[in-house]
């Protein structure tokens, strides 16, 4: 099966952030009930906020589909590595959440079309890391804002 791996990394990716998740809350999950307010709060001062750390994950989706497109940038400016809200609206935090989902979907369907031969196995096996570690940061996060609260 010239496919089997690729299928299984980009079901683990979609696992990673549509869940279910083996590890926890996949990263749809730990943003559930997380609004455009509370996505743009710094309850850490010095870590990223959730609205960051979400926008981020999409970012580094795309870049790897890209790349593996071979379209893919060299290097990655801040405002893209780690984008932050613009206006703070919920339309626009609901843009992050939509890029999340469709970048996610996208580079599925590029992994599932590579032969395993061809797959880049550090960056895609990477990019389910990434994901399963951001998601983790996001739930830690949404304590620490259920925390701050008088």
């Amino acid at each position: 099966m010239p496919h089997a791996e690729a299928r299984r990394v980009a079901t683990q990716l979609t696992r990673a952030v549509h869940g279910p998740a083996w590890h926890g809350p996949s990263l749809r999950a730990a943003l559930a009930g997380v609004s455009a307010r509370q996505a743009a709060l710094r309850p850490i001062p010095a870590a990223h906020s959730i609205w960051e750390i979400a926008a981020h994950a999409a970012a580094w989706i795309r870049i790897v589909r890209l790349r593996l497109e071979g379209r893919g940038p060299k290097s990655v400016p801040k405002a893209v590595n780690f984008p932050t809200p613009r206006r703070g609206t919920a339309a626009e935090w609901q843009g992050v959440r939509a890029r999340l989902r469709d970048e996610t979907a996208r580079l599925a369907r590029t992994v599932r079309a590579l032969d395993d031969e061809q797959l880049p196995y550090l960056a895609v096996h990477g990019i389910v890391q990434h994901t399963t570690y951001h998601a983790g940061q996001i739930v830690l996060l949404k304590k620490a804002i259920k925390g701050s609260r008088p």
